[in-house]
């Protein structure tokens, strides 16, 4: 009786579950879309995982400043703050996001050329 009443129980659990399959091509956000579900539906990211993602999240700061700077250069669209646009431009996407880049990055972001 109790192994059948175990039985329903996980029966009722599974058939309470939703399944998803993902299909697509690689590069397509398949994992970014389970990620993304983690966040919001999960537990969220463990500390070891969050700690993982510093240097990427920094590396894409820096490399989407450059992006823009690069975009508003295409675009002739000029950029007031010509000392921090030079910094910018002449430093590594590798660089650490020291005070010194995030200062300039700030400064960049702040300036209407590159709102």
């Amino acid at each position: 009786a109790e192994i059948a009443k175990t039985a329903a129980a996980d029966a009722e659990a599974e058939r309470q579950k939703i399944k998803l399959l993902l299909l697509g091509s690689g590069e397509s956000g398949k994992s970014t879309i389970f990620k993304q579900m983690k966040i919001l539906y999960g537990t969220g990211f463990k500390d070891d995982d969050r700690k993982q993602q510093v240097p990427v999240i920094m590396q894409n700061t820096i490399g989407q400043m450059k992006v823009l700077i690069q975009a508003c250069e295409d675009l002739e669209i000029p950029i007031e703050a010509e000392d921090a646009r030079d910094y910018i431009d002449e430093i590594s996407e590798e660089e650490p996001l020291t005070t010194e880049v995030a200062d300039n990055i700030d400064t960049l972001w702040k300036d209407s050329g590159i709102q």
